[in-house]
């Protein structure tokens, strides 16, 4: 899924994030309420973000706390 296509909630709008990063991926997300397995392959998949092409976007959210997506840019095929 890319980053304009991503919503945290079905109440949240779509594309939420910096314009130029809007063809990005999403890899994963992880929130407060994620479990510890989720939470786990978060920052397994995370560890490589010193790569250029991946970051991680930190969100404050209204109903859990907070909202971090993991993103990397891909080439469109």
């Amino acid at each position: 899924m890319r980053l304009k296509e991503f919503n945290p909630t079905a109440l949240d709008p779509k594309g939420l994030g910096p314009d130029e990063r809007m063809e990005w991926e999403v890899l994963s997300t992880i929130c407060r309420d994620s479990s510890a397995r989720e939470k786990s392959a978060f920052y397994s998949r995370s560890r490589n973000t010193k790569r250029k092409n991946r970051e991680i976007l930190r969100y404050r959210h209204w109903a859990c706390g907070w909202v971090e997506v993991l993103i990397e840019e891909r080439k469109v095929s």
